[in-house]
């Protein structure tokens, strides 16, 4: 048993030293080169990804044309793991990063919504604040989501009642449990204004003064050589995004 979990931990260093060293040699590489190009492995969350990407991938394109992203979305604590093992470069993902070996970068803060049927008797409301949520009964994503992990939170501290049994694949799937009044479910803003708005069947009430919200940004491991660009790769985010959403999101 002993000699096993050695041979565990001598496979895990060996392949960070390995890790290392393909960094290191793109980092060799890396330095022919004067701007921002080569293949660029990105993990996103699903709650994320699809309401950041449009108004980012254009403009690193534009201003980086030999910059290929090859995009692959995961839930947050999965993608985190990946990027360790090296399956991926960078996470534009929430953060912190939980794993010790990876650094991270906060772009912008995102306020949660609260999404609830018409019928629902917080319906009447313009805004909440945590003790409106006493008893109500709250759907959310699965075990992995950093949405998750904040309805457990808010769930504790406001007297809520997780469905478990009802736990969403997506936030699609969410928003149509909570059109039938199934119960209430938390929302990032960005999907809120664009997904639910313009939807008469659910309504997206804030939190007053914005006090519950979620952190996001870029993910990395510490001996990556692309840093600089990962820098860069910021920069054209939080322009982008406070170009955008500036009245919507925090951008740090």
């Amino acid at each position: 048993m002993l000699f096993l979990f050695s041979n565990t931990i001598i496979a895990a260093f060996v392949r960070r030293l390995i890790l290392h060293d393909i960094d290191h040699l793109c980092d060799t590489a890396k330095l022919a080169s004067k701007s921002l190009g080569g293949i660029i492995h990105l993990g996103v969350p699903p709650s994320f990804g699809p309401y950041l990407l449009p108004f980012i991938i254009p403009r690193l394109h534009k201003d980086f044309p030999d910059l290929k992203l090859h995009i692959t979305e995961a839930p947050p604590r999965e993608l985190e793991i990946g990027l360790d093992q090296g399956k991926y470069d960078l996470l534009l993902s929430s953060t912190p990063a939980l794993m010790a070996e990876l650094n991270c970068m906060t772009l912008i803060e995102e306020p949660l919504m609260v999404g609830l049927s018409p019928e629902n008797k917080l319906a009447e409301k313009d805004t909440l604040v945590g003790e409106d949520l006493s008893g109500q009964k709250v759907m959310t994503l699965g075990v992995g989501h950093q949405l998750y992990e904040q309805a457990q939170s808010i769930s504790t501290q406001y007297g809520c009642q997780i469905m478990s049994e009802y736990e969403g694949t997506s936030l699609d799937a969410l928003k149509h449990m909570v059109v039938m009044n199934m119960g209430i479910s938390f929302f990032p803003a960005l999907y809120a204004i664009s997904d639910i708005e313009k939807d008469d069947d659910i309504i997206a009430l804030p939190f007053k003064g914005g006090t519950i919200k979620r952190s996001l940004g870029l993910i990395w491991r510490r001996t990556s050589p692309r840093i600089k660009d990962f820098h860069v790769i910021a920069d054209i985010i939080k322009s982008a995004v406070k170009e955008r959403f500036d009245d919507v999101v925090i951008v740090k």
